[in-house]
């Protein structure tokens, strides 16, 4: 978690999920949170939304930047 110059929070997760049916990982493009709290559901959020337990193909793609 981190906070830029101009009082947003952001996040970075240390994996990005890439289920079976999906093109690519996904990342989400909502980048600016004006709370710390915002910032953790976000990144929940990039987890959790395309999350499908079902899914034997899933691959978690390390973020290298983490």
């Amino acid at each position: 978690m981190s906070k830029d110059a101009h009082g947003y929070f952001h996040f970075i997760t240390s994996h990005y999920y890439h289920g079976g049916e999906q093109a690519g990982p996904y990342i989400s493009s909502i980048a600016n949170f004006p709370s710390e709290q915002e910032a953790i559901i976000g990144a929940r959020r990039q987890i959790f939304s395309v999350y499908d337990p079902a899914d034997i193909n899933v691959v978690w793609i390390e973020n290298e930047s983490f």
